[in-house]
């Protein structure tokens, strides 16, 4: 792949379920369950760059194994009143697992984020990351030069 003078950077860092709030734009791989889908992978995405990628469409994780998936980039909004109590259900369980329920164009979809699910924050970053050794996330283009670079720092990989 080559990196051309029109190719981004974007580092991933760690981050928690803290970081997913009402608001925020996130990015899950996550499959089917009971009840909501259950995430593989969360990617928190600031906010100059909501609504990237945003929708609910097939994607390829877990690679190598055939459990259908699905990429979600959507906005965390809170659940909607329940009619039967006329009170506000809250976007966070408590336990273990975070459920939230995401935005996006077109639809709506719950997601259960279990614990132990990689969860990263994009961040700026730049070419001079790029060095032998480090894990990256290549999002090709159609032209010669790769789109998009997404660098894992501070022990984060890029889990896309």
């Amino acid at each position: 792949m080559v990196l051309g003078p029109k190719t981004r950077y974007a580092g991933v860092v760690p981050a928690t379920a803290l970081d997913i709030t009402v608001g925020t734009f996130i990015g899950t791989a996550n499959v089917p369950g009971p009840g909501a889908a259950r995430a593989l992978e969360v990617v928190v995405f600031p906010k100059a760059l909501a609504g990237t990628g945003e929708g609910d469409y097939p994607w390829d994780l877990p690679a190598g194994g055939n459990v259908r998936s699905a990429m979600t980039n959507g906005t965390v909004v809170a659940p909607k009143t329940s009619a039967m109590t006329n009170a506000t259900v809250t976007h966070v369980t408590d336990g273990p697992a975070k459920t939230v329920t995401l935005s996006y164009k077109g639809g709506t979809k719950i997601v259960t984020i279990p614990p132990g699910a990689p969860i990263v924050r994009i961040v700026p970053a730049s070419k001079a990351l790029v060095v032998v050794g480090a894990h990256v996330f290549v999002a090709p283009s159609l032209h010669a030069a790769a789109r998009t670079v997404v660098i894992g720092e501070k022990g984060a990989i890029p889990s896309m």
